[in-house]
């Protein structure tokens, strides 16, 4: 949850149920996709490159000043491909690909910033 609902509790939600849908200040998106499907067959199987999308300041339909969208760019682990007998093993990767596990990241701000981070999720 994040400072911004208190501002405008009609658009970004009063109780916390609502603002747990409706106020995306803080909330990051993820894309992982396998770059080994797509022909770098020389990188190991479970070595994934996400991207993510996120925005902060926005409180209203249009732009307020000094709210920004932010894109990220960053590696990811297909916990999945990683092959093992143990059928828990498995079912507890699988279930952990629908994670994104902290790592170096690249932030672009679409105000022009850019920034590094040592671990983002």
């Amino acid at each position: 949850l994040t400072d911004f609902a208190p501002l405008r509790p009609e658009v970004l939600g009063g109780t916390v149920p609502e603002r747990l849908l409706k106020d995306y200040n803080g909330s990051t998106v993820w894309l992982s996709a396998n770059l080994r499907s797509f022909g770098w067959k020389a990188l190991p199987p479970w070595l994934n490159i996400a991207a993510g999308m996120g925005a902060e300041g926005m409180i209203n339909a249009r732009h307020t000043p000094g709210s920004f969208r932010q894109f990220y760019l960053a590696p990811d682990i297909a916990f999945s491909r990683i092959h093992t007998g143990s059928k828990f093993l498995r079912t507890f990767f699988f279930l952990l690909d629908a994670l994104k596990m902290p790592a170096p990241t690249l932030e672009l701000r679409d105000n022009g910033g850019v920034r590094g981070h040592w671990l983002y999720f």
